[in-house]
């Protein structure tokens, strides 16, 4: 994400050389695009590893608390990609992930086994949920600020 972030800041400080109004529109719709795809990106995989990590350590506790739609979900990379792409409503699909992980981490809470929420897997989904994230009004939202943790888009 670090070498993603660098390039991007380039890629702005190249554009404000320019000082083409047209340029910088562009440079802020690809900005806008590239986090898209790398934070939908990180939210799949946090919650991939979660569940990897559970199915290794805790496969009956996980046997329990997994919903039915995990698996076509989570099992594949390339399945991930495909669906991200062919989602008319991506922010849905987005969404659709944060309440998954929501309910992974209110199920392994409620399992009340340290080692569970202990598990780095776990407690890196948890932080990937905070920054990604937010609940207003009892309802889960994606964070419309793009690139929460970069400054790039705010250059822009």
């Amino acid at each position: 994400m670090q070498n993603l972030q660098a390039v991007m800041q380039r890629f702005s400080e190249l554009s404000f050389r320019e000082g083409q109004v047209a340029r910088q529109e562009g440079a802020e719709q690809i900005v806008n695009q590239i986090c898209r795809i790398s934070r939908t990106s990180e939210v799949w995989e946090a919650m991939s590893r979660a569940l990897g990590a559970l199915v290794t350590k805790y496969p009956e506790c996980l046997r329990f608390i997994s919903l039915p739609h995990w698996y076509a979900r989570y099992s594949s990379y390339r399945n991930h990609w495909e669906e991200i792409y062919e989602k008319p409503d991506w922010e849905q699909f987005v969404v659709g992930i944060g309440s998954d992980g929501s309910y992974l981490l209110d199920a392994v809470t409620k399992a009340d086994k340290p080692s569970m929420t202990d598990l780095p897997e776990i407690i890196a989904l948890k932080q990937v949920w905070r920054t990604q994230y937010e609940v207003v009004e009892g309802k889960l939202l994606w964070r419309k600020d793009s690139c929460v943790d970069c400054s790039i888009h705010r250059q822009i």
